[in-house]
């Protein structure tokens, strides 16, 4: 019996010492840049809809945490681990250098995106757009925006995407 109220008790003290904000439970994915080796980020872990997506060095923040849906055609969505907010390219924008945002996860084109191989990496294809996430500017600097183009060859386009069980 005090074997059983020990454990019990040991028990109870780990699961209050368990923050709010834990790893999550669900598997998650952070997509590192080959371009600039920095993360796909939501600047300053913002959780409103129409925050900027951006690159930022790797910390293992929320912000950096991104939970792959399957979706319909072939597509998934990217859920921001901090905000529940989805990748999405604001207003269904159609045009070289559109900013990639996030906004409430719903059932539009937008925030769908195709994963194709690249050369030990993805390109993230919006489906509305046929356009790849790319780094603006080929930026290697913290900050930069997370951008749209025509896709391409460059190292700015491709994505790591390293899941954690």
């Amino acid at each position: 019996m005090r074997k059983i109220a020990g454990s019990a008790a040991a028990i109870t003290v780990l699961l209050a010492g368990t923050p709010a904000n834990a790893t999550p439970i669900d598997p998650y994915y952070t997509l590192i840049n080959a371009n600039s080796g920095k993360c796909l980020s939501i600047g300053a872990s913002n959780t409103t809809s129409g925050a900027a997506a951006i690159q930022w060095s790797c910390w293992g923040g929320d912000d950096q945490r991104w939970y792959l849906r399957k979706s319909t055609a072939g597509t998934v969505r990217l859920v921001n681990v901090n905000s529940g907010k989805c990748l999405a390219i604001g207003a269904s924008n159609m045009s070289d250098g559109a900013t990639a945002i996030q906004w409430d996860c719903i059932n539009i084109d937008d925030q769908r995106w195709y994963l194709r191989d690249a050369q030990g990496a993805k390109k993230l294809v919006a489906r509305h757009s046929r356009k790849c996430l790319s780094v603006g500017a080929s930026s290697t600097a913290d900050g930069a925006t997370a951008i749209q183009w025509r896709c391409g060859d460059g190292d700015d386009q491709r994505w790591y995407m390293n899941y954690h069980a």
